[in-house]
């Protein structure tokens, strides 16, 4: 196996291996890394059989690997067996001194800080609680209704505005990368789109959701603050849910480890899914100097 970098990776064999990989998952095919990471390569055997991407950055001269925003974590593809999954993290350490890589583990065992994220796989028993049935009942009986009917630059503007902006730690690059993502699914066929809207055809809420022959997986999603207290966030994830059902597919909520995030999942039914979060080495002096530099002096600027 060796470490292929952009733009030397063969995309299209890259991609029929994630294809042909069960639970792969959309996160890791080339468009998507292409669009979400500063620098991603992939450390692969010659047949393009097994592999993983391994998203990176440069700071410095200096490579770090990394878990952009967008992207949950990257897979194992191919399968290979628990002890070749620990010799490919062991390469990937030696070749990047210092790394945070999230790996959505599948059936490995791996050394590092295990995360959340939450999903419905049928046909497991769903189970909602009361507060959930009591806001559902609540949409029910508002003149809101969904609507698939949406144009995604509208939805786009409607998150970002309702959404984005609130989110701590996101800045106005990270919304271009975001869009950008979602009109390139939007082309592969990938993304469903769903609105609310009031008897007057008055946008309250809208959600963005990827479709795989394996999953349905939420993206991103808000409501007006005046429609919240009308359910219009459960009603959206409620209707994608029976429409996993009714496909056969596993419903992915994207996952949080954020308490009240979480508990808003499994309040409709979410059961929490391990995943890894892999951290390594230290980033060297210089650099921890010239990001203080940078951050002291960004302060002053503004």
């Amino acid at each position: 196996m060796k470490f292929v970098y952009r733009p030397q990776i063969d995309s299209e064999k890259w991609d029929l291996l994630v294809a042909s990989t069960k639970h792969a998952g959309i996160y890791n095919y080339s468009y998507f890394l292409d669009l979400v990471c500063e620098n991603w390569c992939v450390f692969i055997d010659e047949n393009y059989s097994m592999g993983i991407a391994i998203p990176y950055t440069n700071k410095l001269s200096f490579n770090i690997v990394y878990t952009p925003n967008f992207l949950r974590g990257v897979n194992f593809l191919g399968e290979p067996n628990q002890e070749i999954a620990f010799k490919i993290l062991n390469r990937i350490k030696k070749e990047f001194k210092v790394g945070d890589l999230s790996i959505d583990s599948g059936i490995y065992s791996l050394d590092g800080e295990t995360r959340v994220y939450q999903q419905v796989k049928f046909p497991t028993v769903r189970t909602i609680n009361t507060l959930s049935k009591r806001m559902l009942k609540k949409f029910d009986q508002s003149d809101l209704y969904i609507s698939t009917i949406i144009d995604l630059d509208k939805a786009l503007y409607f998150i970002e505005h309702n959404l984005f902006q609130r989110i701590e730690g996101l800045k106005k690059s990270d919304f271009i990368v975001f869009k950008k993502l979602m009109h390139k699914l939007n082309e592969n066929l990938f993304l469903t789109k769903l609105a609310v809207y009031d008897s007057n055809d008055e946008l309250k809420g809208c959600a963005l959701f990827l479709k795989t022959k394996e999953k349905l997986t939420y993206m991103k999603g808000v409501a007006s603050p005046e429609s919240l207290k009308e359910g219009v966030m459960y009603a959206l994830l409620n209707q994608l849910i029976n429409t996993a059902k009714e496909n056969n597919l596993i419903f992915d909520f994207g996952g949080s480890n954020i308490d009240s995030i979480r508990q808003f999942y499994t309040n409709l039914g979410g059961q929490d899914v391990p995943y890894y979060r892999i951290m390594w080495g230290r980033l060297p002096v210089y650099y921890k100097i010239a990001k203080y530099i940078y951050h002291y002096f960004r302060k002053i600027i503004r």
